[in-house]
């Protein structure tokens, strides 16, 4: 049997030096593995969540509240 994973997946929205698009984000998983970086930028804050909400498939048309992957972890958000 495979155990669930029940540590949060942790996204890290980072404002850059670009002038019209400088949010990304960067998906932290748990464990020794790479971060994950999205090559695109966004102009709002509000814009990369969503973008990472998809990237993981728990998008659910809205980004205010508690959001979990498909298999039930959750996601935090953290504002760097």
């Amino acid at each position: 049997m495979s155990k669930k994973k029940t540590t949060p997946i942790k996204v890290t929205l980072k404002k850059g030096k670009h002038k019209t698009q400088p949010w990304m984000f960067y998906i932290d998983d748990a464990g020794p593995g790479p971060k994950v970086t999205v090559k695109e930028r966004y102009a709002k804050p509000r814009n990369a969540w969503r973008g990472a909400l998809r990237k993981l498939g728990a998008w659910s048309g809205t980004t205010s509240g508690d959001h979990r992957t498909p298999d039930g972890r959750k996601i935090l958000k953290v504002l760097a």
